[in-house]
């Protein structure tokens, strides 16, 4: 070990640096304390958006989901007839997804489209297709 009283120097650098350390953390407090920490992410959102709401028996209809949120756990998206997609987020803050679904019978079908949070939060959002006969 030095002597830090055989070397100014040294000992000024090492003030210095306590100095510094000490600054952040009273100003990481006075942050926290006033509600002041900056958060990641945003509010939990999610956007489901269908390319042709109606389309004829055999074709495929496209959709397009966002999410955003601060922790995604996971987006499921139900087509309206028994399918179900789930996707995992893996704590994601935002999320993308395309995908296609063709629908087997005429009708009218509401598609859902649910995103979780890990604070448990949970936000949804739909479409209505239409399939018709040709």
């Amino acid at each position: 070990m030095v002597n830090v009283s055989s070397n100014p120097g040294r000992a000024r650098a090492r003030h210095r640096v306590v100095l510094v350390w000490l600054v952040a953390c009273l100003l990481l407090l006075a942050g926290c304390l006033e509600g002041g920490l900056v958060e990641l992410g945003g509010p939990l959102e999610i956007s489901l958006e269908v390319t042709e709401s109606e389309r004829l028996l055999g074709a495929e209809h496209e959709f397009r989901l966002q999410a955003r949120g601060r922790q995604l756990l996971g987006v499921i998206l139900e087509y309206g007839d028994g399918r179900v997609d789930s996707i995992q987020t893996f704590g994601a803050q935002t999320i993308t997804h395309g995908d296609t679904h063709t629908y087997e019978a005429p009708g009218s079908y509401a598609v859902r489209a649910r995103a979780e949070e890990a604070g448990g939060a949970v936000v949804q959002d739909s479409v209505l297709v239409t399939v018709i006969e040709p």
